[in-house]
């Protein structure tokens, strides 16, 4: 049974995530499912208005997904996994993405993870089928980036501005 690095909890022999703190036991294996090709060349461009975080404080995180004008608002204390619901898994995100057309914009069933650190919030790419992207720029699977507030992080085709106040880092 692998143990959580995080939290010490004993977990299921196949567990992907911690079932206590949903910290990452180990790397997930790549994903077997389609995968959505669109070219590098196309440019779309898109003008964001100014979204307010109202009373986002301390560990909370707002989502904006999409064009949404409501966010998606989470606290996230030390991580929080980005996907798609799927039954048969075992493994589910803590962020369910699939009432925004995930499996439709090629976003995985574990796609990429938003960490809590001392330096502040970091995402990182869970070796995707279609990618993670952060203002524009690739991830590398497994690399952690550090995220600002107003940042835009695109996960193959499903794009989210994600708001937070900066002070709490």
């Amino acid at each position: 049974m692998p143990a959580c690095p995080t939290c010490g909890y004993e977990n299921a022999p196949n567990a992907v995530t911690c079932a206590k703190c949903s910290t990452l036991l180990s790397k997930p294996e790549r994903e077997t499912e389609r995968t959505i090709e669109f070219s590098a060349n196309i440019v779309t461009a898109k003008r964001y208005a100014p979204r307010q975080t109202g009373a986002i404080s301390g560990t909370s995180i707002a989502l904006y997904i999409e064009d949404a004008q409501e966010p998606f608002v989470l606290e996230v204390v030390r991580q929080a996994i980005l996907g798609r619901y799927e039954a048969n898994s075992r493994s589910q995100p803590r962020i369910d993405l699939t009432p925004y057309r995930a499996y439709d914009k090629g976003v995985s069933r574990l796609h990429a993870i938003i960490r809590r650190t001392e330096n502040g919030l970091m995402v990182e790419d869970l070796a995707s089928t279609n990618g993670t992207w952060l203002n524009d720029s690739p991830l590398d699977p497994y690399i952690p980036r550090s995220l600002n507030s107003g940042d835009r992080v695109r996960r193959s085709k499903l794009e989210i501005e994600i708001r937070f106040d900066d002070k709490a880092r």
